[in-house]
């Protein structure tokens, strides 16, 4: 409870000197390398401010911390340089000034100060702001931040911040229009970029009115109250707001008060922001009186070019002068009250009212007619999607005033009038106009057909054929060759037993490295809207190649005696035929008995050289076999057996 009573009565403390605080911005001056002129502008209320916090501020205090560790380099106690009484007023015909005053306290110094490869913030802080705004929460308990960052050297090797040429004006007339210029000068020529922004605070309770040195960042903003906002800073029959190219500020008050506002300014050299500097402003709206107010209406008439006038300016012995707004015209004038013009032709105008009053006081007031013209119609309708394939629904939309209205579709079927259609089916390809036609009873207005179309492609098939040619039986290689025939697609892919070894390019031929049955397949991969891809598949059996001996089959007995059954001895054609195979049979003596040259010679039984049959027995066969694809050679032997 002690410290809470501690901390109210330095809060009471701070509030009681300080509740004054209206605005300010600080910048910088290149002079030399790291020499720069600091500028801070603080502006106070020195209508309700107390005359002891009036005079703290003719010392301030600014701090340096780099601009990426936050760490503080140094600070100083400065002297004010300037003070002046500000008395701007943007308005005329008054009945009377409302009571404002506003002090600038201006401070200028030389500063050496080396930005190096983080840069340096330049920081200014002060408290309070005025108790009675109100657009944020606890004004009489917020304080105000004003820093700018100088760039590191590395970044931008010579600059100096913008500076704003003008102060807004003591006081804001409630429901005027005001037009001001919150524009910057740049003596680097700097692009320069407008926006508005929420000001910044400090953490006022934990610090004094005149933090020494000012904190460090990064520093928060000031939190707005409902229903305030950055998009509404004030209550406005037109918003606040800035042009961000120009620096224009414009608004017409709908509510009296006090209103902060912040407005920064970027700098971009070469399409590349450098750096950026903030004014924040309180701003005072009032309720004003005028000597002389203008104002008017205009009565329209429907499918009329005549408009009447009706003046509501306010003061005494006004004379009027009025300018219709017709460009092509010079006699487009009247110094009537309320004048009736006969517009040249249906448009959109900007009518001006001059009222002048005693002693040169004149008051101007715009207003913007539009006379629509008879064939005018504010009638639309949306179709959706616009291309199909082959067939295609379409969502309907339509937006019309009009009493009548009918469809067509193109597609040769009439449609009922006033058809309460969202959704249309098309079955076929074509393009097909749509218009939507309109009627009223309204003579005064012509209605001109709406008009659209949608187009339904035919599907388009892509076509795939190849040709393969290869090698069978002894001359089997595992080699294909392929021949194109067509490919309608740019995008295909090759198949060569489900494994897709080549992707939007033909081979000439492919190898397989082993025997059986094989696939080859195309196919085209096209994603274009309404295409149909193609598919070629051909199956074929690569017959056995680079036949090894190892699966060479020998027999080992036969019975030639002359029946039809096992006669003669041959080899396995099956597991040699594509060898090269010369074979000798031997007795037990090791005498010749036979001799094969090839797969096709058999053994009879009979010995060469005597012809006659030769005995039952075991007989010796030696095999010499070569593989002619490899040249790989084997030599086998095995028993022989006679039965008879």
């Amino acid at each position: 409870m002690q410290s809470f009573l501690i901390l109210f009565v330095m809060l009471l403390s701070h509030l009681a000197h300080a509740t004054h605080v209206i605005g300010g911005n600080i910048g910088y001056k290149l002079i030399k390398t790291n020499t720069y002129e600091i500028s801070v502008d603080l502006f106070v209320d020195c209508w309700n401010g107390i005359p002891a916090a009036l005079e703290e501020d003719k010392e301030i205090y600014v701090a340096y911390y780099d601009a990426v560790t936050d760490k503080l380099i140094n600070y100083d106690l400065l002297k004010v340089n300037d003070i002046n009484t500000i008395s701007k007023i943007d308005y005329n015909c008054l009945e009377y000034v409302p009571n404002s005053c506003i002090r600038a306290y201006h401070f200028s110094y030389t500063k050496e100060l080396n930005p190096g490869s983080n840069g340096i913030y330049v920081v200014f802080q002060r408290c309070c702001r005025n108790r009675t705004i109100n657009n944020i929460i606890e004004p009489v308990g917020t304080g105000a931040t004003y820093f700018v960052k100088i760039p590191a050297t590395s970044d931008v090797k010579q600059n100096s911040s913008p500076r704003f040429k003008n102060l807004p004006p003591n006081f804001l007339c409630n429901n005027v229009p005001l037009t001001f210029d919150y524009s910057a000068t740049d003596d680097d020529n700097d692009s320069l970029v407008y926006s508005l922004i929420i000001p910044y605070t400090f953490d006022v309770a934990s610090s004094s009115t005149r933090p020494a040195p000012p904190g460090s960042p990064p520093y928060t903003n000031v939190i707005m109250k409902s229903p305030y906002s950055l998009s509404n800073v004030m209550n406005g029959y037109e918003k606040l707001k800035i042009n961000s190219f120009t620096g224009l500020l414009t608004v017409t008050p709908a509510e009296t008060g006090q209103f902060v506002i912040g407005v920064k300014v970027e700098e971009y050299r070469n399409g590349t922001k450098i750096g950026e500097m903030f004014q924040d402003y309180q701003l005072n709206v009032v309720e004003c009186q005028f000597s002389v107010k203008a104002n008017f209406d205009a009565k329209l008439s429907p499918c009329l070019t005549e408009v009447q006038f009706n003046n509501h300016s306010t003061g005494d012995n006004l004379i009027f002068s009025w300018n219709f707004g017709e460009i092509n015209l010079s006699n487009d004038t009247s110094n009537l009250s309320e004048p009736m013009w006969d517009y040249s032709s249906h448009d959109v105008y900007e009518v001006q009212l001059i009222a002048k009053g005693p002693k040169n006081c004149t008051d101007t007031f715009y207003q913007t007619i539009t006379l629509e013209k008879p064939d005018t119609i504010y009638s639309n309708f949306s179709i959706e999607p616009r291309l199909g394939c082959d067939s295609l629904t379409i969502f309907l939309q339509k937006n019309t005033l009009a009493d009548t209205f009918q469809w067509n579709f193109g597609d040769g079927v009439i449609q009922p009038k006033n058809n309460p259609l969202t959704t249309y089916y098309y079955s076929k390809p074509g393009i097909y106009p749509i218009t939507l036609q309109f009627s009223d009873p309204n003579t005064c207005q012509f209605y001109v057909p709406l008009k659209d179309s949608i187009i339904i492609i035919k599907p388009y098939q892509h076509q795939s054929r190849f040709n393969i040619d290869y090698k069978v039986d002894c001359e089997s290689d595992g080699l294909v060759a392929i021949t194109i025939d067509t490919i309608s697609s740019p995008l295909f892919i090759w198949s060569f037993d489900n494994q897709a070894t080549a992707i939007n390019t033909s081979p000439a031929s492919y190898t397989f490295t082993s025997a059986g049955d094989k696939s080859i397949q195309l196919i085209t991969t096209d994603t274009s809207y309404c295409v149909i891809n193609d598919t070629m598949n051909i199956n074929f059996t690569i017959d056995p190649f680079l036949m090894t001996l190892e699966i060479v089959e020998l027999y080992n007995v036969f019975t030639p005696n002359a029946d039809v059954y096992n006669n003669l001895y041959c080899v396995n054609i099956d597991s040699m035929k594509c060898l090269d195979v010369r074979y000798t049979i031997y007795n037990r003596y090791g005498e010749i008995v036979f001799e094969g040259k090839s797969v096709n010679d058999c053994w009879d039984g009979n010995d060469v050289r005597t012809g006659l049959p030769s005995p039952d027995g075991e007989y010796y066969g030696l095999f010499l076999m070569r593989n002619p694809q490899n040249n790989q050679t084997l030599r086998r032997s095995n028993v022989i057996t006679i039965i008879r």
